[in-house]
């Protein structure tokens, strides 16, 4: 039984292959017309980053926050959910509160995430700059 779950697993990961994975599909894409420039991307072959290291980011948002934050997730922190997308330049533009806590927090969310300097872009396998839309947690403290 272990051995038929990896060949089907090692199958699965030929056939995505094969199939184009993180290639441009309608499942992984979102897109309001047919316009190519309009397309945002959920996944990337090489997906934007912030900074050079992980924890740049929650570095950047503590720096930032007017509220009290912490850089790990901790038991009694609010946590604000955010959606950004990440332009073809790097320039950040805010998408949405995923999921809030209050009309507070989820505007200081907001503020931060308007105030983000640029990410490294999202690539296609063909090296094309896409448009992507990322989401990350501030965890503000109680």
């Amino acid at each position: 039984m272990y051995k038929m779950k990896n060949q089907l697993i090692i199958s699965l990961l030929f056939l995505s292959v094969l199939n184009g994975f993180g290639q441009e599909t309608d499942e992984h894409n979102l897109s309001l017309s047919n316009d190519p420039d309009s397309t945002i991307y959920t996944i990337t072959p090489l997906m934007p980053s912030f900074g050079n290291k992980r924890e740049d980011l929650q570095n950047f948002i503590h720096e930032e926050s007017k509220i009290k934050t912490s850089k790990t997730r901790t038991p009694k922190s609010k946590n604000v959910f955010v959606s950004i997308v990440i332009e073809k330049n790097g320039s950040v533009s805010f998408d949405k509160i995923v999921r809030g806590v209050d009309k507070k927090h989820d505007k200081e969310a907001k503020r931060i995430a308007e105030n983000m300097p640029n990410w490294s872009s999202g690539y296609l396998a063909d090296e094309s700059k896409v448009r992507v839309v990322m989401m990350f947690p501030i965890w503000f403290v109680k």
